[in-house]
C-alpha cells in the first residue's frame, strides 16, 4: 500500500535531519578558524538552523494532521505559560534589538487547559512573527479573560500589521501577509497555519484582531471548570 502524504512527509524530514544536523556541527567547528572561514561557516550554521527548523515544522504540521497524534491535556498555570514564553524567547528579542512586555489582567482565570508542548509551540510560532515584522519595536504578551470565560494571549507587535483582505490567508500553509518574490521578509509561510492548527487541537482558536498599530493575535484556550470567571 502506497504511504499518505503525511507519511511522505515524516519519512522526508526525517531523512533531511541527519545530513542537517551533521552540517550544523561541523560550521559550528570552523567558526573557531580564521576570520573569513569562521564568517562564512557561521552563515552555513545559520542558513542549516533554519531550514532544520522548517523541516520540524512540516513534521510537526504532518503530526497534527494525522489521526495519530495524542495530546496530553492539562490544567497549566498561566503564570507559569508566561514565565516560560519570557524565559525562552527574551534573550533572542533582546538581541534583536526590541522589548518584551509581559502582563496579566487582574480578572484572568489562575489556569488554562492546554498540551504543554502544542501551547509553546503555538507560542513560539506567534511571538517569531513578532520579532521579524516589528523591527526594534515592542512585542507585548498579556493575559486576559476571553468572552467565555477562558484565558485570551495577546501577542501584539508594532511592525506593518496585515492587510485587511489577507488576514484569513495568512493562516493557510505556506502563505504570508505578503507573496511578492522581492518581499523584505522571507519564509515558508508555515508558522500561522501551524499555530492554528495547534490551537484547534486543544479545542482552541487563533485569531487575528483589530489593531491600529502592527498584528495583535489572540490565542484563546479553556479554562479548567471551577476557575472560569463570568463576564462582569
Amino acid at each position: 500500500m502506497l504511504p499518505t502524504s503525511s507519511e511522505l512527509l515524516v519519512r522526508l524530514s526525517h531523512e533531511l535531519r541527519t545530513p542537517l544536523t551533521t552540517i550544523i556541527g561541523l560550521s559550528e567547528m570552523m567558526e573557531g578558524q580564521a576570520e573569513d572561514e569562521a564568517g562564512y561557516a557561521q552563515r552555513i550554521r545559520t542558513n542549516g538552523v533554519n531550514l532544520l527548523r522548517l523541516i520540524e515544522d512540516i513534521l510537526k504540521l504532518a503530526r497534527l494532521t494525522g489521526d495519530e497524534f495524542v495530546l496530553d491535556i492539562a490544567a497549566i498555570s498561566v503564570d507559569e505559560v508566561l514565565e516560560t514564553a519570557e524565559r525562552t524567547h527574551g534573550g533572542t528579542i533582546a538581541r534583536a534589538g526590541q522589548r518584551l512586555v509581559v502582563g496579566k489582567a487582574p480578572d484572568c482565570p489562575p489556569a488554562l487547559e492546554a498540551d504543554a508542548e502544542l501551547l509553546q509551540l503555538a507560542l513560539r510560532c506567534i511571538i517569531e512573527n513578532a520579532i521579524k515584522f516589528a523591527v526594534r519595536g515592542t512585542i507585548w504578551l498579556r493575559a486576559e479573560r476571553s468572552d467565555d470565560g477562558g484565558v485570551s494571549l495577546a501577542v501584539q507587535d508594532e511592525g506593518p500589521g496585515v492587510p485587511g483582505d489577507r488576514a484569513e490567508l495568512i493562516f493557510d500553509d505556506f502563505r504570508q501577509g505578503d507573496e511578492r518574490i522581492d518581499r523584505e521578509h522571507h519564509g515558508a509561510g508555515l508558522g500561522l497555519a501551524l499555530a492554528r492548527r495547534a490551537l484547534g487541537a486543544m479545542r482552541g482558536r487563533l485569531d487575528l484582531l483589530p489593531s491600529v498599530r502592527g498584528a495583535c493575535f489572540s490565542l484563546e484556550l479553556p479554562a479548567p471548570v471551577g476557575t472560569r470567571k463570568p463576564p462582569a
